[in-house]
This record gives structure tokens, C-alpha cells and sequence, in this order.
């Protein structure tokens, strides 16, 4: 009985997880597809909803190299604008 349960339970569990999966990939798209109205848009913030619809779509590999590209240009800024 007890493990019946317990398959029951991983079940529901696995479910729930793709569910949620599911969800922050549509909710990521809406916000890519609201951000780029939001460049064309005054009253909204293109980049940031892009940035964040990214964030729930994309997977970590892509995230990674983001966080990478972006870590080079703060240097680069910081070495051209030393004082």
C-alpha cells in the first residue's frame, strides 16, 4: 500500500513539475513577445521583459553565455572609461 502510495505521489510530482515547466516557457514568450512591442512602445520596458522572458524560457547554457558576454562589456566599459 505504502508504495503504491509513494508511486502515486512521484507521479503527481513529475506532472506538476512539467506543468510548471510548461507554464514559465509560455509565460517567458508572452514577455518576449511584450518586450518587443516594448521597444517600440514608450510605456513599456522592452529590454527588461525580454530580459526576464529569456531568463524563463531559455535554458542554462544560454543564461551562462549571457551572464559571460555581459561580464565582458562591464569590463571593457571600465577599461575605457578609467580615470
Amino acid at each position: 500500500m505504502q508504495r503504491m502510495f509513494k508511486m502515486a505521489h512521484a507521479a503527481i510530482a513529475t506532472n506538476s513539475q512539467k506543468a510548471w515547466s510548461m507554464t514559465k516557457k509560455i509565460i517567458g514568450v508572452l514577455l518576449i513577445i511584450a518586450g518587443i512591442a516594448g521597444i517600440f512602445l514608450p510605456f513599456l520596458q522592452g529590454l527588461l521583459l525580454i530580459g526576464i522572458g529569456v531568463y524563463l524560457v531559455g535554458n542554462h547554457k544560454m543564461i551562462d553565455w549571457f551572464k559571460q558576454r555581459l561580464h565582458k562589456l562591464k569590463e571593457q566599459w571600465k577599461q575605457r572609461h578609467k580615470r
